[in-house]
């Protein structure tokens, strides 16, 4: 339920930012012609598509995680060990085109990077309330 909850807040992120993006096209030029509307809609795709695959895997694994008691078990031990090499290996297999790093585990909290090119979420999942703001999660997207 968290995780369709932190989906739905990606997307409304995304639609927004879009709407950003495309504002300018709202007030064309004289001078503007259709290979500039298409630069600029393959500029922003360039920065979409790595977005939404970096969304989807960060997603994929935080599911998982959600759902599945033997892979949480598996992720308390390693971050209870502070293994940051096996957590990236656990996540690795929900994420395999992120550069995936551990920011941070403590008092079930974890703090994880994943990147595609240029995309890159942060994402904070805590049992508690051990994310920014007093949060039991925060998402950050960067284009």
């Amino acid at each position: 339920m968290k995780t369709q909850k932190t989906l739905i807040k990606l997307i409304t992120l995304l639609v927004g930012t879009a709407l950003i993006v495309s504002a300018p096209l709202n007030h064309a030029d004289a001078k503007d012609t259709p290979d500039d509307v298409m630069t600029a809609a393959k500029n922003t795709s360039n920065k979409i598509s790595p977005a939404l695959l970096v969304l989807q895997e960060a997603d994929a694994v935080m599911k998982k995680m959600s759902e599945d008691r033997k892979y949480a078990e598996l992720v308390l031990q390693a971050a209870n060990k502070k293994d940051n090499k096996a957590l990236v290996a656990l996540f690795k297999k929900y994420a395999p085109n992120s550069e995936i790093k551990i920011l941070e585990t403590s008092d079930f909290t974890v703090k994880v990077s994943f990147t595609v090119g240029s995309a890159k979420v942060d994402l904070c999942g805590s049992s508690s309330k051990g994310c920014a703001g007093g949060s039991s999660a925060t998402v950050s997207l960067t284009v």
